[in-house]
């Protein structure tokens, strides 16, 4: 996931089901026409595709496929099936301005990317791959995440940033590359969708994530840092760990491990 950020791709919306039917919530570029947009499910890049209707036409046309449009029904199965084991999946989508050009003609972003990007970073849907998952991860959050969710604790004094949150990495965050923000830290980070730089040790560049504020019954953010995050616990922590996030702001943050 953290590829498509850094090549310009925006959190628009998600997937949700309806009467045990998958419908979008797009949020943004609903109109936009010409784009290409990805579906991502915890991080990790399920199918890419291109968009020559508004974007809108085209996530709709995901709910009732034609009988002759084979990747379209089983795009639909695949997220239905995530959706029903309780996974988010996630809409990013990338413009295209207008502004490409070679020798006076305009160059459709969409159209010279589409091919290269399934090439490299070999999506499974768009390989043909039905989406794997383990049996036992029936739902998203452990009962250590629904425990931290849903805590009745009482918010802290409020304090100016930046600001200390102490965080155990529960198995879940540890596997997958994300983690749930504390209720009583949760006002002070971004709003659904938003871009988070995420700075840590022995790491060159910050590492760029989204906050999801739909992923949790309640509303507390969900930090979604995907492959890079994901890498970053592995090799800095262990399931159960300690970590020190510092708030820096509403989309910034330094992680630290912590000496156990």
């Amino acid at each position: 996931m953290n590829r498509l950020l850094e090549i310009g791709f925006q959190p628009v919306g998600h997937w949700y089901l309806s009467n045990g039917e998958i419908a979008p919530d797009l949020k943004e570029m609903p109109k936009q026409r010409q784009v290409l947009y990805a579906f991502v499910c915890e991080g990790e890049i399920q199918y890419i595709g291109r968009a020559t209707q508004p974007l809108s036409v085209t996530m709709l046309s995901y709910q009732r496929p034609a009988s002759g449009q084979s990747a379209k029904l089983r795009n639909r199965s695949n997220i239905r099936d995530l959706l029903s084991h309780g996974k988010k999946v996630d809409i990013l989508a990338l413009p295209d301005n207008g502004l490409l050009q070679y020798g006076g003609f305009p160059i459709n972003l969409a159209a010279g990317l589409e091919d290269s990007m399934i090439a490299r970073l070999q999506p499974p849907w768009n390989l043909h791959r039905p989406a794997k998952f383990p049996s036992e991860e029936a739902t998203l959050k452990s009962e250590e995440e629904q425990a931290e969710s849903q805590s009745g604790q009482s918010a802290p004094p409020r304090h100016t940033l930046p600001l200390n949150m102490p965080l155990t990495l529960q198995e879940t965050y540890w596997n997958r590359g994300f983690f749930n923000v504390p209720i009583q830290y949760a006002r002070h980070f971004g709003g659904d969708l938003e871009k988070i730089n995420m700075l840590v040790p022995h790491h060159p560049l910050p590492i760029v994530g989204y906050i999801s504020r739909t992923a949790n019954s309640n509303g507390t953010p969900r930090i979604m840092g995907g492959r890079e995050l994901l890498k970053w616990f592995r090799r800095e922590s262990r399931p159960m760990g300690k970590i020190n996030v510092e708030i820096l702001s509403p989309t910034s943050i330094v992680l630290t491990p912590l000496a156990e």
